[in-house]
């Protein structure tokens, strides 16, 4: 297999695994610059970022979003930078496998806070244009029923400096 090849799998698989709640970034971890902060009316979408993807490759977004007043439903996020972007749910398809599928919209309860996050809801950006590389800056936009187009600004993250995802 290709090295690019081994490094899409290896981000596909840990987009599928769950987080470990309390498990440390690895202490020598280089310094990342940390994602910008967007608020937008109601929500506010934080701690955005995506690991390395290799260019023609799949990359995963990861944020939390903070709802409102008012309940609103994440609809679908764009990403100029490929060829499609998907919200994807992680889940146990039997026999220790896992799987993920596409869905229509992710809720976020008035002022709570909805994570998109490996093992779990994410996004998944198919057939990149470019290479993603450490310290890149990527620009999404995500689309809320209530409202409407928000920016995504997210870092681009070393492996080490991902939260590490345990199998479940």
């Amino acid at each position: 297999m290709t090295r690019s090849l081994l490094l899409a799998t290896a981000l596909g698989l840990a987009a599928c695994e769950q987080r470990a709640p309390d498990a440390p970034v690895a202490p020598d971890a280089p310094a990342t610059p940390p994602a910008e902060t967007v608020t937008t009316g109601p929500l506010t979408i934080t701690d955005a970022y995506t690991p390395p993807a290799p260019a023609s490759g799949t990359g995963g977004l990861f944020f939390t979003i903070t709802g409102g007043a008012e309940a609103d439903t994440l609809r679908s996020i764009t990403f100029a930078g490929a060829e499609r972007s998907e919200i994807h749910e992680s889940y146990d398809a039997g026999d220790g496998m896992h799987g993920m599928r596409p869905v229509a919209g992710v809720p976020v309860s008035p002022g709570g806070a909805t994570a998109l996050a490996p093992g779990g809801t994410h996004v998944m950006m198919m057939n990149l244009a470019s290479a993603l590389a450490p310290g890149d800056t990527v620009r999404a936009e995500a689309t809320f029923d209530r409202a409407g187009a928000v920016p995504v600004v997210a870092v681009v993250r070393t492996l080490e400096a991902i939260p590490h995802v345990t199998a479940p």
